[in-house]
């Protein structure tokens, strides 16, 4: 059994998306690093980690948004 949490939101960049691409294919490089950066932060060991990990898996689990500008206010 997970434990649910709703911990602050991380905000990954990267490289501008194929907008005739869907979601799914734009994230296919960086799902699963996401998937399991998150669940390092929940438990190290990985035995704890669900099995298999896949893309509906992820989908059930984050909520993902596309921001289509950031701006960088630092010095």
């Amino acid at each position: 059994m997970f434990a649910t949490l709703r911990a602050e939101p991380t905000l990954y960049l990267v490289d501008e998306f194929d907008e005739d691409r869907s979601l799914k294919e734009n994230l296919g490089a960086f799902w699963l690093d996401i998937f399991e950066t998150s669940l390092e932060g929940w438990s190290l060991l990985e035995s704890q980690w669900p099995s298999p990990r896949t893309y509906e898996l992820f989908e059930q689990w984050f909520d993902t948004e596309v921001f289509e500008d950031v701006e960088d206010l630092a010095g």
